[in-house]
């Protein structure tokens, strides 16, 4: 909520949580595939032709908050007015969501899943169960070089 209320001060933020497919409690590599594809259609279903896509996924590329600041910012100049970040379930994400990414980010290379075992597909862990956490962050909106970060314009960690 705190980040949602951050950004609505500069973009128009919808959050939308599709259901998980349900799989049974030691599900097989069909039974996992078949939940990603279902999960993936009612991903697909719900994202706007025009919007920038990026995939939340274990494969995908980590960036600094400058950098991914830095390709939003890129994107708006190029015309992209909507940004989808679609996070996987469980299991992760099914491979024609992550076709239809312009950009595949992932958080780390952590994979484990509680309750997903030795899922090679599986990109978040579940985090149900952990408390949350707010991470501080400072937005410098300074032109030149700023006297108090020593960084150009963007955003940074305090």
């Amino acid at each position: 909520e705190e980040y949602t209320k951050r950004l609505g001060a500069f973009a128009k933020v919808q959050i939308l949580e599709l259901p998980e497919a349900r799989v049974p409690q030691n599900p097989s590599e069909a039974q996992i595939a078949a939940a990603l594809k279902e999960e993936g259609q009612a991903i697909l279903a719900k994202i706007a032709p025009q919007s920038f896509v990026t995939a939340m996924c274990i494969e995908g590329q980590m960036l600094s908050s400058e950098q991914l600041a830095q390709q939003i910012a890129r994107q708006s100049v190029q015309g992209s007015g909507q940004f989808a970040f679609i996070i996987g379930g469980s299991w992760g994400l099914d491979g024609a969501v992550k076709a239809r990414a312009d950009l595949k980010l992932s958080m780390s290379r952590i994979s484990a899943s509680a309750g997903a075992g030795d899922a090679a597909g599986a990109d978040l862990p579940r985090v149900r169960d952990q408390q949350p956490h707010q991470v501080p962050q400072v937005i410098c909106k300074n032109d030149k070089k700023c006297t108090k970060c020593g960084r150009q314009n963007g955003l940074i960690s305090s």
